[in-house]
């Protein structure tokens, strides 16, 4: 099951703002995380699975709850670096066996 990443910056000025983008973009299917970003308070990034997550339908839904919306990348999500480990172990115990 692969996941993707969106990105979209929205006008997410105060609290109720960032509330109604967060509410919107889990009404959406596929959605599994959404984060809001401390540094640049303008960005959503939303994780979920890529088959049923559309971005278009994401950023779409976004403008018409929040006034601004933009689509600023769009890609798969990064492995927890404990799953990473696991994989590279197996690869490499598999290289062992004869």
């Amino acid at each position: 099951m692969r996941m993707r990443v969106v990105v979209a910056v929205a006008g997410l000025s105060d609290d109720k703002a960032k509330r109604r983008a967060m509410s919107t973009a889990y009404s959406l299917p596929g959605v599994e995380s959404i984060v809001v970003d401390v540094k640049d308070q303008n960005r959503l990034t939303v994780t979920g699975v890529s088959g049923s997550l559309d971005p278009v339908k994401l950023t779409i839904a976004l403008r018409k709850s929040c006034g601004f919306a933009e689509l600023a990348s769009v890609g798969p999500a990064e492995e927890p670096e404990s799953k990473k480990a696991a994989a590279d172990e197996k690869k490499k115990d598999s290289k062992m066996m004869f």
